[in-house]
């Protein structure tokens, strides 16, 4: 009798997650008690620092500045675990290092509660719980219980958390891969930035007394747009960082099963640990599309210098983008449907001439332009010598459609694109952004 009411003392005297005596036993508001460092590491796997929920039942329990330690402490149960430490028939010592906060792991009996010559030998689904073969038939199948082998429940146990185990490590393979892409692209954008910084500074040593301004200038813009995706990949990288730490931090409370059999509130708080682990698992999506955004733009980012003797953008510009092409004149011919010819003269204007007569200037470069007369839209590419398509430069440009069918297409020598249709003028300019 004493042998059995000292099983049953010992038994709820364990932390269900470490299944050991708990060591500075802090109380949650739903009256279930945990190690102290049990908790500490449950709340670690916690977006939200300031609230706990319990293993066992599920209930929130709100945390002080996310601090453990501000939780009241059972003084009672932490009398009755130092009186059970003493008791060596019934525990055996941890190893050194295996657990930083529970000194003592139960040594669970294998005898029935209600039967003491007994063995365990069956497990009730239903309850939860291991029983001796004679609760099983007299009782558990009576009320309809699902009755397994202990043996095959300990097994089929042991299998669910090794392939879970198993699962959570393949994710730190993929994350620790995502991290280390994460670093190269890191380390391409120092390069790249060096890269640019030079780049700079070798246009800037042909015109050191024009252009000190404006390279401080480039080199800042230059930072300030890499500064952006760096910032942006290192919140990714603490992000895969965090998840590869809660995966850690799950792994380890949930390896504490294959400690010994799990029952009662103990396979409770496991199952619950196993299941934040799987939603963890299912939630901790590598963010590969972001990753690639971020490649992406940090190709863009580059240094152009000038290649011409423009002084209005000294030294060149950083560009940040895909180019786009901006309407930058939409102008009406004087002379409806009397466009004749298009050209551009050696003082960068553009030339239209009218078949009525008379010659209209415009002031604003060879490219093929294709025209939808029936939709009113034009296509315009840059194209080689060899008629291949080298460039888009305007796609499915919309325009008013003209009553007369005769349309025009020239570049000025400054990079102005000019569309004419027989009474209008579209001026056509790319921009870096």
């Amino acid at each position: 009798m004493a042998s059995s009411l000292r099983r049953a003392v010992h038994k709820n005297l364990e932390c269900p997650v470490c299944l050991g005596f708990p060591k500075a036993a802090k109380m949650l508001t739903c009256s279930h008690t945990f190690c102290k460092g049990c908790l500490e590491r449950l709340l670690e796997c916690h977006q939200d620092k300031q609230n706990i929920s319990c293993p066992v039942c599920r209930e929130s329990t709100q945390i002080s500045n996310g601090d453990i330690g501000k939780l009241p402490t059972c003084i009672a149960l932490t009398s009755m675990i130092a009186d059970a430490a003493t008791q060596k028939k019934e525990h055996k010592n941890v190893k050194d290092g295996e657990m930083s906060d529970c000194d003592v792991t139960l040594k669970r009996s294998c005898k029935c509660e209600e039967h003491l010559n007994g063995d365990e030998e069956c497990f009730c689904v239903n309850c939860g719980k291991y029983i001796c073969y004679r609760c099983g038939v007299v009782e558990h199948v009576q009320e309809g219980h699902k009755v397994k082998e202990a043996e095959r429940h300990k097994s089929a146990v042991k299998t669910s958390i090794e392939e879970l185990i198993s699962k959570a490590e393949a994710k730190k393979s993929d994350i620790d891969k995502h991290i280390a892409c994460i670093a190269e692209q890191q380390e391409k954008c120092e390069m790249d930035e060096k890269q640019l910084h030079d780049n700079v500074n070798k246009a800037f040593e042909n015109r050191v007394v024009e252009l000190i301004e404006r390279k401080e200038f480039l080199k800042s813009e230059g930072r300030q747009e890499l500064k952006e995706i760096k910032t942006s990949l290192l919140g990714m990288d603490e992000t895969s960082c965090q998840q590869k730490k809660r995966i850690d931090t799950l792994c380890e409370l949930v390896k504490n099963g294959l400690r010994g059999p799990l029952q009662n509130v103990a396979l409770k708080a496991h199952s619950t640990l196993c299941e934040e682990l799987e939603h963890l698992l299912d939630r901790a999506e590598l963010d590969q599309e972001g990753l690639r955004r971020m490649k992406e733009q940090r190709e863009h980012i580059r240094f152009e210098s000038n290649k011409g003797p423009t002084k209005n953008m000294l030294l060149g510009h950083v560009r940040t983008g895909e180019p786009k092409w901006t309407l930058v004149a939409d102008i009406q011919l004087p002379t409806a449907n009397s466009m004749n010819s298009l050209a551009a003269s050696p003082n960068n204007t553009m030339s239209v001439g009218c078949y009525t007569g008379g010659i209209v200037t415009y002031s604003a470069h060879v490219l093929i332009a294709w025209v939808n007369q029936k939709e009113g839209t034009v296509n315009i590419s840059l194209y080689t010598s060899e008629l291949k398509v080298t460039k888009a430069i305007v796609s499915h440009f919309k325009f008013p459609i003209p009553e007369r069918h005769w349309y025009y297409l020239q570049t000025f020598k400054s990079g102005e694109i000019a569309f004419c249709t027989s009474d209008r003028l579209f001026i056509i300019r790319e921009s870096s952004r």
